[in-house]
């Protein structure tokens, strides 16, 4: 049993560098995750500020999976 999406989503909004880099760090080698972050996505996307650097590094990781590509 590993880690999954929904344990390593919340993270990406922490406050300590350190834990949000190792969120990310997670995210940008799971394309597989891409489903399970379609929805956190789409929040960022929807607030004034886009996600800043963290939704950019995740849409970088994951871009070229079919389900963010259609958001």
């Amino acid at each position: 049993m590993g880690v999954a999406v929904a344990d390593v989503v919340p993270h990406l909004a922490a406050t300590d560098e350190r834990l949000r880099e190792a969120a990310l760090f997670v995210i940008e080698r799971h394309a597989d995750w891409a489903d399970g972050l379609a929805g956190w996505m789409r929040g960022q996307l929807a607030t004034a500020d886009a996600g800043g650097e963290t939704l950019r590094r995740v849409m970088v990781a994951l871009g070229n999976q079919d389900r963010i590509r259609s958001l």
